[in-house]
């Protein structure tokens, strides 16, 4: 090989190696874009073929060494990687379930306290308008055949009424209760279940006039078998009401409804049975005049029967759920707010209501003892959240007093 040849052969490879090509860098020189050199123990045979063109290529083991940074794990070092990592995880694991648990307890929290709240508002809307029947009536005639004892569902002769739930039972006892098949709803037969009540828990009733009242359009004697009324507040067929007027009430069952003109014709017939209408006679006093109506007005009966029994369903840990329930009047029994376990009352009672001052002077807890006037209910429920978050479902009492504004 001449001496040019040679020279053109360098200035090639030298052309090549600033190009990039890896293929004609001479040997002991890094080849461009590599940062280490191959194992020539595994690949000689590969690297002698990139050498160059037609040059021999030589490449020595004995002065070959392992690069930086190619070294595998020991099994020391591999331990202890897979021990920090277990570390790791657990710590992540009980960091979530530690969260969620916190935020079942929130959620809890946030339940219960709806849940009280609502109870709370049903019992308050109740007690505050026990005992409201118009236009200042205080006492009023009853127009039914059966006595007041008879006629639990619409006994507006007593605003409030509460039977004291104990280990051995309820006093009064539940009897005096529209039970379901008991005595104390002869004619209607969708009473409340005694075997469902929770033990040791209270019963409220109240009993009051749904507002607002419905006006008269024609004024009415004692004799008289109709009440004319607005059409758009007509009430239905069996229900119970209270004609009043300032200072006069009288309770009566509509039998049937006709529209008459602008408004509605309500008949009040005479019936049988507790639950039946007595002869007119009976009703005191001349509602209207020639005049007119003068005030008086028609109210439907609200009797309200608050009390703790068993919800439908059971919660995640299969445990029984505890509700407010509600029977209103002659209607069946209802749940009314899931989760409330217990419900307990005590009432203000004015001993001297011949004074000129409204207000309670001492607490008792039910039955009352007539002739008890109440001037207010302290209600103490206790709420839970229904699902359990650990053993049992967090619980809490809340406690408030309600003034009897009817009283």
């Amino acid at each position: 090989m001449t001496r040019q040849s040679e020279t053109r052969d360098a200035k090639v490879d030298e052309g090549r190696a600033a190009a990039g090509d890896r293929s004609a860098a001479p040997l002991g020189s890094r080849p461009a874009g590599h940062q280490r050199w191959p194992d020539p123990r595994q690949d000689a045979a590969a690297w002698q073929g990139r050498a160059g063109r037609g040059r021999a290529a030589r490449v020595d083991a004995r002065n070959w060494r392992r690069p930086r940074g190619r070294g595998g794990f020991s099994l020391l070092e591999l331990m202890l990687a897979l021990t920090l990592s277990a570390l790791l995880t657990l710590g992540a694991v009980r960091l979530f379930a530690s969260a969620g648990q916190a935020n079942a307890e929130h959620a809890g929290q946030a339940r219960l306290q709806e849940s009280a709240r609502h109870a709370l508002g049903f019992l308050g809307t109740a007690i505050r308008g026990a005992g409201y029947l118009g236009c200042g009536a205080t006492q009023p005639t009853n127009g039914l055949r059966g006595d007041w004892r008879q006629l639990v569902e619409v006994d507006v002769s007593t605003p409030i009424a509460g039977f004291d739930g104990g280990r051995s039972g309820w006093t009064p006892p539940l009897a005096a209760l529209p039970l379901r098949g008991g005595r104390g709803a002869p004619t209607f037969k969708r009473g409340i279940n005694p075997k469902g009540l929770r033990a040791g828990t209270d019963v409220l009733v109240a009993r009051r006039l749904s507002a607002p009242l419905l006006p008269l359009l024609a004024p009415v004697a004692a004799s008289s078998d109709s009440l004319n009324v607005p059409f758009d507040y007509a009430l239905r067929r069996d229900d119970f009401a209270v004609l009043s007027k300032c200072g006069d009430a009288a309770l009566f069952r509509v039998t049937s409804v006709a529209r008459q003109g602008p408004g509605a014709r309500l008949a009040r017939a005479v019936g049988t049975g507790p639950f039946g209408n007595r002869p007119l006679a009976s009703t005191a006093g001349d509602y209207g005049g020639a005049a007119g109506p003068e005030g008086a007005a028609v109210g439907l009966v609200l009797t309200e029967f608050f009390f703790i029994s068993r919800g439908a369903g059971l919660n995640n840990r299969g445990q029984p759920i505890w509700s407010l329930w509600r029977k209103t009047s002659v209607e069946p029994a209802r749940e009314l707010v899931r989760g409330i376990n217990d419900l307990q009352l005590l009432f203000g009672i004015d001993t001297t209501p011949a004074d000129a001052v409204d207000a309670p002077t001492r607490l008792a807890a039910p039955p009352l003892v007539a002739p008890a006037i109440v001037r207010s209910v302290q209600v103490v429920i206790t709420a839970s959240a229904v699902d359990a978050v650990d053993a049992a479902p967090i619980t809490r009492a809340f406690a408030t007093t309600f003034a009897v504004r009817g009283a």
